[in-house]
């Protein structure tokens, strides 16, 4: 997230005011992964291999939904994001799991995927 650009980390705000407000917190949870270092030189390298020991997985969705047993990703991008190699696999690993995986780019798309799972959303929000 400390790489991430302005307007993506816009919409993570934004998203992650959203599933607050709108998760049905009795059977929903959500969170963020923080998973970039923010900085170059030898401090990143030296954070990122603490990372990886530590289970870091490249490709990791911005955010997640666990809701009534499924678990559902959501990687958020700009109108011009595309997803990375690792993401395109982390998608794949998560779907051949049995969970869902989104990319979306906006609030609303975060809605319509989140009813599409069967995510009990608060009406009205």
């Amino acid at each position: 997230m400390y790489n991430m650009n302005r307007l993506e980390q816009n919409l993570q705000i934004q998203v992650w005011q959203f599933l607050q407000v709108s998760l049905n917190h009795k059977n929903s949870f959500a969170w963020a992964t923080v998973n970039e270092s923010g900085f170059g030189g030898k401090k990143a390298i030296i954070l990122g291999s603490i990372r990886k020991k530590c289970g870091v997985v490249a490709g990791i969705p911005d955010l997640f939904v666990y809701s009534k047993g499924k678990l559902i990703g959501l990687e958020l991008k700009t109108i011009v994001g595309r997803q990375s190699d690792s993401q395109k696999i982390i998608e794949k690993r998560i779907v051949e799991s049995g969970g869902t995986y989104h990319l979306v780019r906006s609030v609303e798309e975060v809605e319509e995927a989140l009813r599409a799972d069967r995510v009990d959303l608060k009406v009205g929000v």
